[in-house]
């Protein structure tokens, strides 16, 4: 009997061993066919990718390249679940047969992405929305921030991390996914989505609903129940901050009152007037360190193809909006906000903006092109938070974010593809010091 035990273990541990090179093989198979498809448009490297027997998919430093538009962008690690072996080698069939997977999860870990020149300027073809001017209120000629304000203001990469995990429960035929998105040095991201009546509609999609129904109010859509997204600062509020302050460039010395102050103005100009406790939290929400979470939990009779019917008080009540700042409810009534009027915050600062030039002015578009220069040492303490090289007397360098200095010391922050390392380095062992800055234009 033991012997026949043993045999059946062995036997047990061929077969599963088997079974995973298969896979294993299968899924290096897939990339490369993966690859070869994306080829005229992308380029897709990986250095491996593993396969364990819980099914668990796990790539690591995945390179991308879109050479089209000059983008490009490094994953140090992917890793994706969607069921054990057996499930994942009849996934294919069963998305076929409109079954999904009840679940899943995915985590990137260090995703790199340059800020690069292409990506800037397309960035600033987008038109200009009133959240863009409400925003950049006691900003200089800042209109929005994009790509392009994000490399001025010292990124000149994003980087982040991304863990999510997705449900498909079966009771209530609800589809939940949350997770955390932590973007370095700017913010953390935690969320949740519940969109209900996804079987019932999985159900009707196999029973052909779609094609035999003649009226079309009677199908069945999946319907979003819940959403709930939490914004942690981690440094972009107070880099953007500072950034405003070197734009605006006037006599002020605190940027939030100065916000403040052009904000209320610009709303003026619709007849809104925010209560003294909104901009309070308000206030509060753009402070470095600031944790704000919003809520949205749908009426049963609320629909999204009729957004543009609700007036601001509807719509508050409608999708059951809720939101707090550092754990302190908002009272989200304003006096005398419609969507109408805000419209008219757009029409009016353009054309504040266009009355200030002269017919006899013209513009051409400049591209801000950036390179390292060479700075004296003595310099240092204006450059913190830049973009920096620095080459020590024995030849080794160091190139990263400069994040603080000292009469004896400067400090640079080196990021990698296993996380950032801050290194403390001697001035007087520093040989050549050199900052990422807009070039001298001709």
């Amino acid at each position: 009997m033991l012997n026949f035990l043993v045999k059946f273990l062995l036997l047990a541990i061929i077969l599963s061993s088997g079974t995973l090179y298969f896979a294993q093989w299968k899924l290096e198979e897939n990339l490369k066919s993966f690859a070869r498809k994306v080829e005229p448009f992308m380029e897709f490297a990986y250095e491996s990718a593993s396969l364990n027997f819980n099914g668990e998919i796990t790539l690591k430093n995945i390179s991308i390249l879109v050479p089209s538009v000059g983008a490009n962008a490094d994953v140090g690690e992917l890793k994706f679940f969607i069921g054990n072996l057996y499930q994942l080698t009849t996934l294919n069939s069963r998305l076929e047969e409109k079954q999904l997977p009840e679940k899943a999860h995915i985590s990137l870990k260090n995703v790199l992405i340059p800020l690069d020149n292409k990506l800037l300027s397309s960035s600033n073809e987008l038109p200009i929305k009133v959240s863009d001017l409400l925003e950049t209120a006691f900003c200089g000629e800042a209109e929005r921030f994009g790509y392009r304000e994000y490399a001025a203001m010292g990124y000149s990469y994003l980087s982040f991390s991304s863990t999510s995990f997705y449900t498909l429960d079966q009771y209530s035929g609800s589809l939940i996914i949350n997770g955390t998105t932590e973007i370095e040095n700017a913010s953390k991201i935690d969320y949740q989505i519940n969109i209900g009546g996804v079987l019932r509609w999985i159900e009707a999609l196999n029973n052909n609903a779609y094609e035999l129904a003649a009226d079309t109010s009677n199908f069945i859509s999946p319907e979003l129940s819940l959403l709930e997204v939490t914004v942690s600062d981690q440094g972009y509020n107070l880099t953007k901050a500072e950034y405003c302050m070197r734009q605006q460039q006037d006599n002020k010395t605190d940027y939030y009152s100065g916000h403040m102050e052009v904000l209320e103005k610009q709303l003026e100009l619709a007849n809104i007037k925010l209560p003294d406790e909104f901009k309070a939290h308000y206030l509060a929400s753009i402070q470095p360190g600031s944790v704000v979470s919003y809520l949205l939990k749908p009426q049963v009779n609320f629909k999204f193809e009729d957004l543009k019917l609700y007036d601001y008080s509807q719509l508050i009540e409608s999708t059951g909006m809720r939101v707090t700042v550092n754990n302190k409810p908002v009272k989200l009534a304003v006096e005398g906000l419609s969507f109408k009027d805000l419209g008219k915050i757009t029409a009016l600062a353009k054309s504040k903006k266009k009355a200030k030039a002269t017919p006899k002015e013209s513009y051409r578009l400049v591209s801000i092109e950036y390179a390292y220069q060479n700075k004296a040492l003595s310099e240092a303490v204006e450059f913190v938070d830049f973009k920096v090289k620095v080459t020590r007397d024995d030849g080794r360098l160091y190139q990263g974010k400069l994040t603080k200095t000292s009469n004896e010391k400067i400090w640079v922050a080196v990021h990698s593809k296993d996380g950032s390392v801050t290194y403390p380095i001697s001035r007087n062992r520093v040989s050549e010091f050199q900052v990422y800055m807009p070039s001298p234009q001709s």
